[in-house]
């Protein structure tokens, strides 16, 4: 991830109901790290979109967990890092639109 830099990691198609997802923020660095996380539906985060505004990530291989996220279709997840080190993973599931 670049630092300083809100950056979309993944995007929820719109055409399912809704998406559970996982995402791992590790710090490889030597110093401590901040991260911000956001969902919402526009190209850029609003203030209401936040989910976490401030975690701090530990030195040397320290997680930032945030599991069970539920993203509403058509939504983006946004990460926001102050070091360029930072690296995330997002994994997740999706329930489709059943249809008769």
């Amino acid at each position: 991830l670049a630092a300083n830099t809100m950056t979309k990691i993944a995007t929820v198609p719109t055409n399912i109901v809704f998406a559970t997802v996982t995402l791992n923020i590790m710090n490889p660095g030597e110093n401590v790290a901040n991260a911000q996380i956001a969902i919402g539906n526009g190209d850029t985060p609003t203030a209401a979109d936040y989910i976490d505004k401030g975690s701090i990530i530990p030195q040397r291989g320290g997680l930032l967990i945030r599991s069970c996220v539920l993203v509403p279709p058509g939504s983006n997840v946004f990460i926001r890092v102050d070091r360029d080190d930072v690296v995330a993973n997002f994994s997740g599931l999706c329930q489709d639109l059943i249809t008769p």
